[in-house]
């Protein structure tokens, strides 16, 4: 049995253009974190309420030893989380809470030991707990979900819409951004089998939509950072036909 908490702090996604990101982004990624510590941190609290209740119940009630102190400090931290304002601050909170279920876990382990108890019927009586407190699980987790593909999404669309004006600021100047647009459209066309994922609540699904992105990113990236360099070197070859001395005619010599 593990009753380490497992927190899902959002990754920023890489931007494919240089440039600060929007105020909202970073807003959207607090409220992804503190959403992802309310569900993990609910759905520990209630994994550690099976255990107390089982060593409670074989040792007659008097061998819960620092379980129950262990459970207040856990729930203590994760209460002060909403409060956060930073991602940082979120983080050393999730460290703070694993290192707390840890050492439960391990409490937990050595008082069954101790009282002669079956891990089978920890287990059993762990889940109960769970599944005791699903409704409230499971309304956690979805807001969880939602808060997180909202904040991917709107990162996705924030991206292509400032990669867009870039490409019609290159072709307003006269540069062929063809490669660019296409690998853009490219980008565009992963929008629903991100969403799709999101929508199936799989991380398995979300990384494999994440993926491809970044691989479509870079495909565009690729593309700019041609046009970049070919309109340097025609910049550089301009300057370097303006800056040439026009040759002098030479007179004929006098005839003798």
């Amino acid at each position: 049995m593990m009753l380490l908490l497992v927190l899902v702090v959002p990754g920023v996604q890489a931007a494919p253009l240089s440039g600060t990101a929007r105020t909202a982004d970073v807003s959207e990624q607090l409220t992804v974190a503190k959403a992802a510590a309310a569900y993990g941190s609910a759905l520990e609290e209630a994994r550690m309420d099976g255990a107390i209740g089982y060593i409670t119940g074989i040792s007659a009630g008097t061998g819960a030893g620092q379980l129950p102190d262990l459970r207040a400090t856990f729930a203590q931290t994760a209460d002060s989380v909403p409060g956060m304002t930073t991602i940082d601050q979120i983080k050393a909170a999730r460290d703070q809470m694993q290192g707390t279920a840890k050492e439960f876990r391990t409490g937990t382990i050595s008082l069954m030991k101790q009282y002669k108890g079956s891990a089978q019927a920890l287990k059993a009586a762990v889940n109960a707990s769970v599944e005791a407190n699903a409704g409230t699980l499971a309304s956690l987790r979805a807001t969880a979900w939602q808060d997180r593909e909202t904040n991917r999404l709107n990162m996705f669309d924030t991206h292509v819409s400032q990669a867009q004006g870039l490409i019609t600021n290159l072709s307003a100047k006269g540069v062929d951004v063809t490669a660019a647009q296409n690998a853009l459209a490219t980008v565009q066309a992963d929008r629903p089998a991100l969403e799709a994922a999101f929508t199936t609540n799989d991380n398995t699904a979300v990384k494999t939509a994440l993926e491809q992105v970044k691989k479509d990113w870079g495909t565009f990236t690729d593309a700019l950072k041609t046009i970049r360099s070919t309109v340097k070197a025609n910049r550089q070859a301009a300057r370097q036909k303006a800056g040439s001395p026009v040759a002098t005619p030479v007179a004929p010599a006098a005839e003798q």
